[in-house]
């Protein structure tokens, strides 16, 4: 747990030095999802029950079920991004390999899954969008330490991983308020 809060603080305060630290360590795909992404994408679905829950007085069980549904879809988002990622990065002249794909999606959804504890207040929820902005910068970062994007086709290869990242964060506002319906 202390390993994850060392790297979680050095890719918010010190994006650069995570890249480095990352990009050299040896880690399997199953390791990546097994320390670090199941434990953070509890983060969004434990404050998505306490909002839903304790703000609009749901009851237990369609909180759950909807943080439940939240869970799964932002670790099917994470693995998403970073599975097309890694897919269309020869594209952009850069490697295709599913483990760097997946560290890099760790790297620019890891802002998004801290600031997700806004979830635990409905109304200011909608904030999480500056933390996915702040990741697509951080995919930016290192794209091409990680995925080896040269520099010139950098900025195509983050913005069409950036559409996608947004267009997975609005399908996750979507699932978020389904508790209002």
């Amino acid at each position: 747990m202390k390993k994850l809060y060392e790297l979680v603080t050095q890719i918010l305060f010190n994006p650069k030095a995570a890249v480095i630290s990352l990009k050299s360590e040896e880690i399997s795909i199953e390791k990546i999802f097994r320390e670090y992404l199941l434990i953070l994408c509890v983060i969004p679905a434990v404050a998505t029950f306490l909002g839903w829950w304790g703000s609009y007085q749901f009851s237990f069980g369609k909180s759950f079920l909807i943080s439940l549904i939240f869970y799964f879809f932002i670790v099917f988002g994470i693995w998403l991004t970073g599975y097309i990622a890694s897919a269309v990065s020869p594209t952009f002249g850069g490697i295709k390999s599913p483990i760097d794909g997946l560290k890099i999606s760790f790297i620019a959804w890891t802002p998004y899954l801290i600031s997700s504890i806004l979830n635990i207040l409905p109304r200011i929820s909608i904030l999480t969008v500056f933390a996915v902005f702040y990741g697509i910068y951080l995919f930016y970062l290192a794209s091409e330490e990680i995925v080896r994007i040269p520099k010139e086709k950098k900025t195509p290869f983050v913005l069409s991983i950036g559409v996608l990242m947004l267009l997975i964060w609005y399908i996750g506002r979507i699932i978020y308020s389904w508790g209002r319906v």
